[in-house]
């Protein structure tokens, strides 16, 4: 019962994908969350490659919990210095073109068979406060997006996750006040992340987001759920 409540993000157990569907399976487990398929991120493939990302999982009664997309892993704007950190393969780009990348992972995630989609909050900025508002409208505007396509969002709360691990870069918003920023998008309702809409058993390093926040009660997935799988092994 336990172990049905836990999934991975494929490329945290191994390059090659089916490897990882494999050993996912192995240990009794019922998602995966992906990332990066065989060396590309999830964001390029093509259509014909989703579906055979959702073949190979549902071959192995598994089902794909989200994909964890790098959506707004960029800079608010290009002209100043941020913490940036690892894109998996994908190309620094301006945020509109994050806004079209969005728009392509809503439609890989319907072919896939998820509704769940892993988003940032842009690269962190020097003093993120000063932005506060600018990165409140572009998330109101993805909420927006994601609300008409039936779509949940969950934003990366990257800063205790960053402090545990002695990671680097991150999101313009710090944990602390990604709740703040939650409010200034909207509610659940409107298809907006905040606090209130963490679940219970979602990764301990995201909150969710969407227009079925309510539904919150996803399998807990990502590093921490495959450390824990492999402590029960």
């Amino acid at each position: 019962m336990f172990l049905g409540r836990l999934g991975v993000l494929t490329d945290e157990v191994s390059d090659r994908y089916e490897e990882a569907l494999d050993w996912a399976a192995e240990q009794g487990l019922a998602h995966v969350e992906v990332r990066v398929v065989d060396g590309q991120n999830a964001a390029s493939l093509s259509d014909a490659q989703a579906r055979e990302v959702r073949r190979q999982a549902e071959a192995r009664g598994l089902y794909i919990s989200a994909i964890a997309s790098p959506v707004f892993k960029c800079a608010l704007d290009p002209a100043r210095p941020v913490a940036s950190g690892d894109t998996f393969g994908a190309p620094e780009e301006s945020v509109e073109a994050h806004f079209d990348k969005l728009s392509r992972v809503i439609a890989l995630a319907d072919l896939m068979g998820t509704k769940r989609i892993r988003i940032f909050s842009f690269w962190r900025e020097r003093e993120p406060e000063r932005y506060a508002e600018e990165i409140a409208g572009h998330l109101r505007r993805a909420a927006d997006i994601a609300s008409q396509a039936g779509v949940t969002l969950a934003a990366r709360k990257r800063g205790l996750v960053q402090r545990r691990l002695g990671a680097r870069g991150g999101g313009a918003c710090p944990r602390s006040r990604l709740a703040g920023a939650a409010r200034a998008v909207g509610s659940g309702q409107r298809g907006a992340c905040g606090q209130g809409s963490v679940p219970v058993g979602l990764r301990n390093d995201q909150a969710v987001c969407g227009s079925r926040a309510s539904e919150g009660r996803l399998r807990r997935s990502g590093r921490q759920g495959a450390l824990r799988a492999a402590r029960l092994r």
